[in-house]
């Protein structure tokens, strides 16, 4: 790294467990007595802390604003240049205007530019954190997700930058700071190219050759907006494979690359690559400045779009939903992406296999059915023979009787009459009043028909007096329910709610009796909490209820002019940065004038950051 590119020193506890090492300090007496006697005790009103790094055009220093209290970072100019110094000042100078008309949250900011005894220097805001490059060498290693994003918001502040005429054209991981919350700020506007400037002149090539445009390497005056997007390809090309699209030992030799060799596919170089970002990065790297984006803005807004295709940690669905587990503390339980991938093929396979198993009970049943009903038919075809049987073994009425006797009948079916006298000829009386003998084996038959026809509804029954019997339902009065002493505790104030009704208010502890069986709510609007859980009986009728951790939360999205909700809590507008949240599974809102809303999901994990992007 550029030692004059960095803006601060590593923080007590480094980005990755690793201190930041690409910020060169002055060494101590041992190692050169002299050196700590060149820094001085005081620059213009800032008292000066300590030297922490020097580079091609300033040395940085740590100080203190007297007027203000607080830290800061200084960069002077150095004065050893001999005939070069009057050009250096004014692109010192350029610098300085440069950065002091950016107020970008990616862009590092300005308070002053002044000089001191004649000699220059700027006063910017003194950061924590660790520079990419540092970064990208650290452990835990960034995830895709997570670089993705880095140039993402790089390219959101280029894309300012660019707005405000002002090419960056040394944009490299030394010049990207991450800070300890996750943002990005752009370091080093040093050899900025103001457009309506003539300050550089034509043909200067200046920056850093592996991550440089064909044309800035060739020294056109045409240099624009489009360099910096060949720039972050670069440094994104970097992250992904691991190596610079362009490489090679001497600096002839990438600079004969960049403008002769195309830069080889992502994806081909790693499979783990998903295939559109590495088309998204292959378009930034055009040789032709006219194919690439046309804006670094295009370039973040395409590499938010890809983001659904990248594999990301921030996105860890819940195995089981939110209950009085995760209320007591243990928080979602998680699983790694592998196990979720091989649970969902679990799923499938069980899924087909209870269908074809559906399928199989559901034929059992229809076949069970036919058999069913063929046995039913079998066996009542016998016994209407003998039905029919009994019927014509009975004596006929003799000539003094009313006339034929009538089988017996089965349900409401009458069989045609066995008189040869048509039934339609007037004469005749209706066979239904014709009484039948009291003959013993039509009796017998009569019985046996009536043993035949299934028992009528209890409910219809008769009673003694003639009407059917009527059920009159029985009346219990309900058992009082019972009350239950619920203990609950959080680290954060939090109200109980019982349909709507505050039983108790905000607390980081209750004491409460609410009855077995009850669904209350733990809410606290300020960190997104509001979750259900039943109150259960026990032995000792106690309950004891533990509020979700806090985690934290930082939302990012290229609709800057919309605002961010989740649930009924209004974030403001992107970014939004570690804010503090319950821990649970939130959808995140981007609510736009227009009415269009966006949404993403989101699992937040007690003592744990999350990142969401919501394109």
């Amino acid at each position: 790294m550029d030692p004059g590119t960095a803006v601060l020193t590593p923080p007590p506890a480094p980005v990755g467990g690793a201190a930041d090492a690409t910020l060169p300090r002055t060494p101590g007496p041992r190692a050169g007595a002299t050196a700590m006697s060149n820094v001085p005790a005081r620059i213009g009103r800032y008292q000066i802390i300590e030297r922490v790094g020097q580079g091609g055009m300033g040395i940085l220093y740590r100080g203190i604003d007297p007027v203000l209290d607080r830290e800061v970072a200084i960069k002077v100019m150095i004065g050893d240049f001999g005939d070069d110094l009057d050009q250096l000042r004014p692109r010192f100078q350029r610098e300085a205007r440069a950065i002091a008309r950016l107020q970008h949250r990616n862009i590092v900011t300005v308070f002053e530019f002044a000089e001191d005894e004649g000699t220059p220097y700027i006063v910017m805001e003194f950061l924590r954190g660790a520079s990419l490059s540092a970064r990208a060498k650290a452990e835990p290693p960034l995830t895709m997700a997570e670089k993705v994003d880095i140039v993402a918001q790089l390219c959101t502040g280029l894309g300012y930058a660019h707005e405000q005429g002002i090419v960056h054209r040394d944009v490299k991981p030394a010049n990207i700071f991450l800070l300890e919350d996750g943002a990005v700020k752009l370091l080093d506007f040093g050899i900025a190219k103001l457009t309506s400037s003539t300050l550089t002149r034509q043909g200067d090539v200046l920056g850093s050759p592996s991550y440089m445009s064909p044309e800035q390497i060739m020294g056109l005056d045409t240099v624009d907006g489009r360099s910096d997007v060949f720039s972050a390809g670069a440094v994104l090309f970097e992250l992904l494979a691991g190596r610079r699209p362009f490489d090679g030992d001497t600096t002839p030799t990438i600079v004969m690359k960049i403008l002769n060799t195309d830069a080889p596919s992502l994806d081909a170089l790693d499979s783990s690559i998903p295939a559109p970002l590495a088309a998204v990065v292959a378009r930034a790297l055009h040789k032709d400045p006219a194919h690439r984006f046309q804006t670094a803005t295009e370039f973040a807004r395409e590499l938010m779009a890809v983001g659904g295709a990248v594999p990301a940690d921030r996105r860890v669905p819940l195995t089981g939903p939110i209950g009085p587990e995760t209320l007591a503390g243990s928080g979602p339980v998680m699983v790694p992406p592998s196990e979720l991938a091989e649970t969902a093929a679990k799923g499938r396979t069980w899924a087909v296999a209870a269908g074809i198993a559906a399928v199989v009970v559901a034929v059992a049943i229809v076949v069970g059915s036919w058999i069913v009903r063929s046995y039913s038919r079998a066996t009542e075809r016998p016994q209407l023979a003998r039905d029919s049987a009994s019927a014509t073994r009975t004596p006929r009425a003799s000539a003094s009787d009313s006339g034929p006797v009538n089988p017996p009948v089965r349900g409401d079916a009458r069989p045609p009459s066995t008189d040869p006298i048509s039934p339609k000829d007037p004469a005749v009386k209706p066979a239904a009043a014709v009484t039948p003998p009291k003959d013993p084996s039509s009796r017998a038959a009569s019985q046996k028909e009536r043993a035949s026809r299934p028992p009528a509804s209890s409910a219809a029954k008769p009673s003694a007096s003639g009407s059917p019997k009527e059920t009159t339902p029985r009346t219990t009065t309900p058992a009082p329910a019972v009350q239950v002493a619920v203990t609950a505790s959080g680290a954060y104030p939090f109200a109980i709610v019982d349909a709507g009704r505050v039983v108790s208010p905000a607390s980081t502890s209750h004491q409460v009796n609410i009855s077995a069986g009850r669904k209350v709510s733990l809410v606290a609007p300020e960190y997104s909490l509001n979750q259900t859980v039943t109150i259960g009986d026990t032995d000792d009728h106690r309950v004891e209820l533990q509020a979700p951790a806090l985690g934290k939360l930082t939302i990012r999205s290229s609709q800057e002019t919309c605002t961010v909700q989740i649930g009924g809590r209004l974030l403001g507008y992107p970014p939004v940065n570690n804010i503090s949240i319950a821990s649970g599974s939130y959808r995140v809102d981007i609510v736009c004038p227009n009415g269009k809303i966006t949404s993403e999901f989101v699992n937040i994990v007690g003592g744990q950051s999350q990142r969401v992007i919501v394109q």
